[in-house]
């Protein structure tokens, strides 16, 4: 069987009407994966794809249709794994999180006034310490975490 290699994907699940006989594959990857411009993924169907997006601005997300044809989509999708979500109460929480977690230099998401990290009982440890309101929980994150992107030497 030829290998098919991906390079551009063709829009999101949300934004496709699915009918009765559409057939979904999909392929559970790593949110670390969704930083990756080259990637060889395996369906849960079985089916091996090439994504290359290296002449792309595009970028991996969950939910993402990485291939259509007439009655298949092909459905990126992360696996779910444990994250710190802190809800910052006021301004004064908001720049003494942001402090901390800037001078950890842990990749973040910010979504909806949540700021999402990866587990880390370093982390954990010192929000305690801090009195800082945080919850462990399992998600499937959409994007990749990402840190600032603002070069500076200590």
């Amino acid at each position: 069987m030829k290998k098919m290699i991906i390079k551009q994907s063709a829009g999101y699940i949300k934004d496709f009407d699915l009918s009765e006989d559409t057939i979904l594959d999909v392929v559970k990857i790593n949110s670390d994966h969704l930083t990756k411009k080259i990637l060889r993924i395996k369906s849960e169907k079985g089916t091996t794809y090439g994504i290359d997006f290296s002449n792309s601005d595009e970028e991996l997300e969950s939910g993402m249709v990485i291939y259509q044809d007439n009655d298949k989509l092909v459905v990126l999708e992360t696996i779910p794994e444990d994250v710190i979500v802190i809800v910052p109460k006021d301004i004064n929480d908001m720049g003494i999180i942001a402090h901390l977690l800037g001078n950890s230099h842990k990749p973040i998401e910010v979504e909806d006034g949540e700021i999402i990290l990866q587990y880390d009982s370093v982390i954990v440890d010192i929000l305690k310490n801090l009195k800082i309101d945080f919850a462990v929980e399992k998600r499937s994150l959409k994007r990749a975490l990402r840190h600032a992107n603002f070069a500076h030497a200590h």
